[in-house]
């Protein structure tokens, strides 16, 4: 690993998101690349929101993902989300400290392609009706938006599993 670069742990071994934003020293930010322009919507394919923890490795560490998960990712084909809700859990992790963003990142989502996908109050109620097989409040708004538009969850969290939604493995 380069010492210039610093990690910071913010969800322990659940997510690995403790390696999936450096930041350079001295209050240098990293610009987010990865999968950038390689993303586009096309009607008809497949479509997959992504977990904090895959969206931010689609941006800053594509490496990171399984092989067939970035080249769904690329695919030209499919549609692919971020949720308003991983959003919100990535900046307040920020807002905390537990989480350095590059101040670039949102941009950087919506650059690669990747589409917005808002959290209604139909999916907040829903995700408090779903089994508690997890507890963190971002993936169950995640959970239940994938069944409520029938989407596969990008993820490398055993926890969504449980939940019957289809998951592309990351």
């Amino acid at each position: 690993m380069n010492a210039a670069l610093k990690i910071f742990n913010i969800h322990e071994a659940k997510t690995h998101l403790s390696r999936l934003v450096p930041v350079g020293g001295a209050g240098q930010q990293r610009r987010l690349g990865g999968l950038a322009g390689q993303v586009r919507e096309t009607p008809g394919g497949g479509s997959q929101p992504l977990d904090s923890h895959a969206l931010l490795w689609a941006l800053a560490d594509p490496d990171q993902l399984e092989p067939e998960a970035a080249h769904v990712i690329r695919d030209p084909g499919r549609a692919v989300f971020f949720s308003a809700a991983s959003v919100w859990e990535l900046a307040l992790k920020a807002a905390k400290g537990k989480l350095v963003l590059p101040a670039n990142w949102l941009d950087a989502a919506r650059e690669a392609g990747f589409l917005e996908l808002p959290v209604t109050a139909a999916e907040a109620e829903a995700s408090a009706g779903l089994p508690w097989h997890h507890a963190d409040p971002f993936d169950r708004v995640l959970v239940a938006q994938a069944r409520e538009h029938h989407l596969r969850i990008a993820t490398r969290d055993p926890l969504i599993t449980p939940y019957g939604v289809p998951v592309l493995a990351v």
